[in-house]
């Protein structure tokens, strides 16, 4: 029998954990409890020495990552930087056909999301996921237990279109609530806030987007001009909504929330000479913590449920 290397063989035995993580937890059989059915897989994965899991991670040859802070920063000291982000959903749409939670997967969008992904554009950074590439350390138990059971095919995946020259920013900025531990969510979301505090900006997202958000982080802005999008397969709908983006004053910052066709929507601004923020889930993490709700298994995938 052919040798598996220790960290790939322990990602090996994790890989099928993935839904239990984050997407289908809800699969779990009913009479069970959720919270001892997490914590059993939580036990298991707490075995696995984390020096020897990171230490393995580090070995991969790869570009270099900012974390969540860094790339706030950067997004700041550059106003006229878009961002395109590539979290798991993106990435298995494009390099596995796989069908998001928002989005199902066609040749035209698994072609863009190759092309955003390879993208070298002057104005564009592309993100993605921080904790697939560095330090499991920082994060809640859930993100910890995702992140080892997917992070070698997250980076495999995404191998073909980066580039070790280039510097990538995280995708994660958009949930802090729902992955860091031990920081001081209001400052962050201070920080991050000041991407549109006092300024006049379009939101491009669903409709229902804030309709059950009681608490919303982009009240700061100015003003706010919306430019609506399905609430899924808005990507059928990308020509339209780039049309009216360009319609709009090129000086307010496009923010946008539309699952996988907001990483290519912010790629196709990007070109035109928009700057546009493909912001995630951050409206919906600022109202979690506002609420302090709770991030137990049934919570989280709530959270991550079409809106």
């Amino acid at each position: 029998m052919a040798h598996i290397p220790f960290v790939h063989g322990i990602e090996l035995f994790f890989r099928n954990l993935k839904y239990l993580c984050r997407y289908n937890i809800r699969s779990i059989d009913s009479a069970c409890n959720e919270e001892h059915q997490y914590k059993m897989l939580q036990l298991v994965s707490d075995m696995i020495d984390n020096q020897a899991w990171e230490k393995g991670l580090m070995k991969d040859l790869a570009p270099k990552v900012f974390n969540s802070y860094d790339t706030v920063n950067a997004l700041l000291e550059n106003d006229t930087l878009s961002l395109a982000r590539f979290g798991d959903g993106e990435i298995a749409m494009m390099a596995n056909s796989e069908n998001g939670v928002f989005q199902d997967a066609d040749s035209a969008i698994i072609a863009e999301l190759k092309e955003v992904a390879a993208s070298k554009l002057p104005n564009l950074r592309v993100a993605v996921p921080y904790h697939a590439y560095n330090s499991l350390q920082g994060i809640n138990d859930h993100q910890r237990l995702f992140y080892r059971s997917t992070s070698a095919r997250l980076r495999g995946w995404l191998q073909p279109y980066l580039d070790k020259s280039c510097v990538y920013y995280d995708t994660n900025i958009s949930m802090p609530y729902h992955l860091l531990v031990d920081i001081d969510y209001e400052e962050y979301f201070k920080h991050i806030g000041k991407l549109w505090e006092g300024k006049d900006i379009v939101m491009i997202c669903g409709k229902t987007v804030f309709n059950k958000i009681k608490y919303n982080c982009f009240d700061s802005a100015r003003s706010i001009e919306y430019i609506y999008g399905p609430r899924t397969n808005a990507y059928d709908k990308i020509d339209s909504l780039v049309e009216q983006a360009l319609r709009t004053d090129p000086s307010k910052t496009k923010f946008i929330i539309l699952g996988q066709t907001a990483t290519c929507l912010a790629y196709r601004l990007a070109k035109a000479g928009h700057r546009a923020i493909d912001i995630g889930h951050l409206a919906k993490d600022y109202n979690s913590w506002r609420l302090k709700e709770g991030l137990s298994s049934k919570e989280i995938t709530k959270f991550y449920d079409k809106d």
